[in-house]
Parts: structure tokens; sequence; C-alpha cells
């Protein structure tokens, strides 16, 4: 199925995850944004029901991923607005 007419081939980041240098998340240690789950995945070899859990507050996982926070951004943001690309990953501005 085509793309409809006047809409525009754009990426987006859907996912800001906030690495912290304690549990306690009082110093941010780094900042990526992500496409997709399997992104996150990949980079930080977790499971998808971990970064469920990790976004919805469940508490699950409370003792191995105590210092990452994962937030879905809405509206997404465009790959091309002032987020830098580095070898290994994308941090914000």
């Amino acid at each position: 199925m085509p793309r409809k007419q006047g809409s525009t081939n754009s990426t987006n980041y859907h996912y800001l995850l906030k690495k912290y240098i304690d549990d306690e998340k009082t110093q941010l240690e780094e900042s990526r944004y992500f496409k997709t789950q399997g992104d996150i995945q990949t980079h930080y070899s977790m499971k998808r029901c971990s970064i469920y859990h990790i976004m919805n507050n469940t508490n699950t996982n409370k003792r191995k991923y105590a210092n990452i926070e994962i937030v879905k951004l809405s509206p997404p943001i465009s790959v091309y607005s002032q987020v830098e690309k580095y070898p290994e990953g994308l941090l914000t501005v």
C-alpha cells in the first residue's frame, strides 16, 4: 500500500531512555533516544517484557534496572531535530 499523497517520509524517535548513576535517580549519567523497543533491546541486552515493566513502573525488575527510566514520547521527535549522532548511539544535545 503506497504512502498517502502529501505525507512526508520521516523517521521519528519514540522512546527516551535515561540512565542514572545511582538507584535513587538523582544524577543523570546518559540520555538516549531510540526509534523502537528493539533498538533498546539490542543496545542494553534486555528483554521486551523488561522494557514494558520499566515503562509502566510495575516494580518487577526493581533490582536489575533500578537506575533506568524509559519514557514513551508523545508526540514522537523527528530524527532531524536537535539530536546528535555518536558512534555508539544517540545522545541529546
